[in-house]
């Protein structure tokens, strides 16, 4: 109610990006969760897009770039293309924290290649996107929950092998970093998946032996 912050996600003529940035009251605490919220809106003369990040640090990121930052946000909303220029979005989740975290930076931390903009946009031709960010609150949630689920095993099989978790709608994280809904196999060895929900989360693991 007393002011907003804008910043560039996104702009025509150059790689450019412009990241509102804050230290937080107190560091977070490890294994805590906690939950985010804050409100977004497209400014008037723009095309929305649809990443918008909050990365999480001990310490200020590098500066000295009017490019993209080098890092990887910890939370991302998941509204698709945000391009309502009426109306504050609210962007709302849950972030674990790892412990020591201090600083929040918002902003867009992808390259032009990877930042596409609304095909719906009604300023035809405009790749330029700038947003308003008002009313942004991390504050302590509930305890994470164990999701219950089996990958199953110990398992053979001649060549390959394909895992497939006995759930859905969740979040997959396989411990290559890949985040399909099944991992295919080659090697013998035990594989394991993280799936998540917000904050919940649960983690098993397969054996799996190729025969060759």
């Amino acid at each position: 109610g007393v002011a907003y912050v804008g910043g560039y996600f996104r702009l025509s003529a150059f790689e450019y990006r412009e990241y509102p940035q804050v230290q937080l009251i107190s560091p977070l605490v490890g294994g805590t969760s906690y939950d985010i919220s804050f409100w977004i809106s497209l400014a008037n003369n723009g095309c929305g897009t649809s990443h918008v990040g909050i990365y999480f640090s001990v310490n200020t990121p590098p500066n000295g770039t009017i490019g993209v930052l080098n890092v990887t946000p910890q939370f991302e909303a998941n509204l698709g293309f945000i391009s309502d220029t009426t109306n504050w979005v609210l962007v709302e989740g849950c972030y674990l924290a790892q412990g020591g975290e201090e600083y929040i930076t918002i902003g867009n931390f992808y390259n032009d290649v990877n930042t596409p903009v609304d095909p719906l946009c009604p300023n035809g031709g405009v790749t330029t996107s700038y947003y308003y960010i008002d009313d942004i609150s991390i504050s302590v949630g509930s305890a994470p929950q164990n999701i219950p689920f089996e990958l199953g095993g110990p398992v053979e099989a001649c060549y390959e092998y394909t895992i497939e978790p006995d759930i859905t709608g969740v979040n997959y994280t396989w411990e290559d970093g890949s985040h399909d809904p099944t991992l295919t196999v080659t090697q013998s060895g035990t594989y394991s998946l993280t799936v998540s929900i917000g904050c919940d989360y649960g983690v098993d693991s397969i054996e799996v032996t190729i025969l060759g």
